[in-house]
């Protein structure tokens, strides 16, 4: 299924970094008893990432009038629409050659000495969130959108439930890194006390 999208009828519903299953279909219509010769169903249904699906999609058009008439044709390019706007959603990283984690350089800013400041000092070098490099970041207090670039930098699809900044997380941090695993985040608005100092 996965040459139907790559090299067969379905070319339009490819989408890169990504792989995806599928299958056209082009059906006459029923009409009084007898199938149709220009009237037609055409279809797609397909799942992605391929290989460990978290989407499944079927895009049905009923009478199509562009040009052509096929499911890859006419469904396959409207399944691709979706299935980009659903893997944004759900932070769902690429699976074909993702890019590896983002490092950053930064001097230890313990040493504020004299001397300290004339002799540079080796960088020290870390992933963005902080933590073991092949460990599952601590994530708590980060908003969600911060928190699902880190994992998906990392290779980890995520799950997301609730809103405002994430207060726990499963795997949890310090947890080995499983490229391809599964991050899920528990999500909830911070309120201010009421004796709390305003901004």
């Amino acid at each position: 299924m996965e040459g139907v999208v790559e090299l067969g009828t379905a070319k339009a519903a490819r989408i890169d970094g990504y792989t995806i299953a599928g299958k056209t279909g082009t059906a006459a219509k029923l009409i009084n008893g007898r199938y149709s010769a220009s009237d037609w169903n055409a279809s797609f249904v397909g799942f992605l990432p391929s290989r460990n699906p978290a989407v499944a999609i079927i895009v049905v058009t009923d009478s199509p009038h562009a040009t052509g008439h096929t499911g890859g044709v006419v469904s396959a390019p409207i399944f691709k629409r979706i299935a980009e706007a659903t893997l944004r959603y759900l932070g769902i990283g690429p699976t074909i050659n993702p890019a590896a984690p983002v490092l950053v350089a930064r001097s230890d800013e313990a040493s504020t000495s004299p001397a300290a400041t004339r002799v540079p000092a080796e960088p020290v070098v870390s992933l963005v969130a902080e933590g073991r490099p092949d460990a599952v970041p601590d994530l708590r207090g980060v908003s969600a959108r911060e928190a699902v670039r880190t994992l998906v930098k990392l290779g980890l699809i995520v799950h997301v439930s609730g809103d405002g900044v994430v207060v726990s997380q499963d795997p949890p941090a310090g947890s080995p890194l499983e490229a391809g695993g599964v991050c899920r985040l528990v999500l909830e608005r911070v309120t201010r006390h009421a004796g709390s100092a305003q901004p």
